[in-house]
């Protein structure tokens, strides 16, 4: 009877430790879980963030190359100005020299 119930004792003792150790994988396979899942969304934050600061980068790009095609543009206006001004002008200067060549 007494070894009967040491046996009895031990599989009680096995039982939990194999309930323990079942929870205890659990538990860890839930916490490994959870750290998974966190890096994920850390991983997809990051990479968000990336996509950002290249979009940014972009858009800057894109502004600067605005600017310049501005400038570019005004610089022209300007060239084409100046050349008019400066036909004009000569043409002016043509005109009183042959004014003054008729009058001599």
């Amino acid at each position: 009877a007494r070894t009967a119930r040491l046996l009895e004792q031990k599989n009680r003792a096995l039982t939990r430790l194999d309930s323990t150790m079942e929870e205890k994988k659990r538990q860890v396979h839930n916490v490994e879980a959870e750290k998974k899942r966190e890096l994920e969304k850390e991983k997809k934050k990051s990479e968000l963030r990336q996509r950002l600061l290249e979009q940014e980068k972009e858009n800057e790009v894109t502004a600067v190359k605005n600017k310049l095609g501005v400038y570019e543009s005004e610089r022209n206006s300007i060239g084409k100005l100046m050349g008019r001004s400066l036909r004009l002008a000569g043409k002016e200067a043509k005109s009183k020299v042959n004014v003054l060549r008729h009058r001599n």
